[in-house]
């Protein structure tokens, strides 16, 4: 998928894709890692709460909170319907 080589440090990434799929499973896999090597990560959610996030993630034994009370990752979430943002499909 990325040529065993994986992002370039320092990369912003856009997860997309339809309900279900993984992508809150998977940005939080990045976010965990980012912090296990003691690196800062700001995580943008568009759907989902920062404690729903953490609850969720925990299910599937990633526990964020740890970093988060470290200073190491900040969750800010935003609900596009809230601010008017519109989806033109």
């Amino acid at each position: 998928m990325m040529g065993g080589k994986g992002y370039y440090r320092g990369s912003n990434i856009l997860i997309s894709g339809t309900a279900g799929t993984g992508k809150t499973s998977v940005s939080a896999h990045f976010a965990n890692a980012a912090c296990k090597r003691g690196e800062r990560c700001l995580y943008f959610a568009f759907e989902e709460a920062p404690s729903q996030i953490t609850r969720n993630m925990r299910s599937i034994g990633i526990d964020l909170e740890p970093w988060m009370k470290q200073g190491l990752l900040d969750i800010y979430a935003v609900r596009p319907l809230f601010t008017g943002w519109k989806c033109i499909l």
